[in-house]
């Protein structure tokens, strides 16, 4: 009798064991690290994502933060109301689209240094031709956040 419950006690323990890894693989917990990248037609990243890779890669300074933070948030709402306007043609909305990308380049040229804004313009650059060879899209609005160019 005791070696039946010794033995089933073992096999039990055995068997919860067994399914601890694959029950903890299982959870819904996103994974550490950057966000995914954007889908081809969603929008661009965040403006939160677009100024934290701006800081880091630009090394903005405490004072420019908010005042970047402010160009892109005006982008964003700009692209969002170009998206949703179906009175536009696709080229009509690409037009006007790099038209509020300009407008915010010249903005963020009066906030960035003169090596802050190289730096922007070549990485903007770089995305734009990412985009104009076919690729996936997941930098294509790294840069620029505008979504459809």
């Amino acid at each position: 009798m005791k070696l039946t419950k010794n033995a089933f006690v073992l096999m039990a323990m055995t068997g919860l064991l067994a399914l601890s890894p694959s029950v903890r693989a299982q959870t819904n917990t996103p994974p550490a690290g950057p966000p995914p990248a954007p889908a081809k037609h969603g929008g661009g990243l965040s403006v939160d994502a677009r100024l934290d890779r701006m800081d880091r890669e630009l090394k903005l300074t405490e004072a420019q933060k908010p005042k970047v933070k402010a160009v892109l948030e005006a982008e964003n709402q700009k692209a969002r109301e170009l998206r949703n306007d179906t009175s536009l043609t696709k080229e009509a909305r690409r037009e006007k689209m790099q038209a509020v990308v300009q407008e915010g380049s010249l903005k963020l040229k009066g906030i960035l240094t003169p090596e802050q804004f190289t730096k922007y313009e070549a990485q903007l650059h770089q995305a734009r031709q990412h985009q104009h060879a076919g690729g996936a899209g997941g930098d294509k609005g790294a840069a620029t956040g505008a979504g459809d160019q």
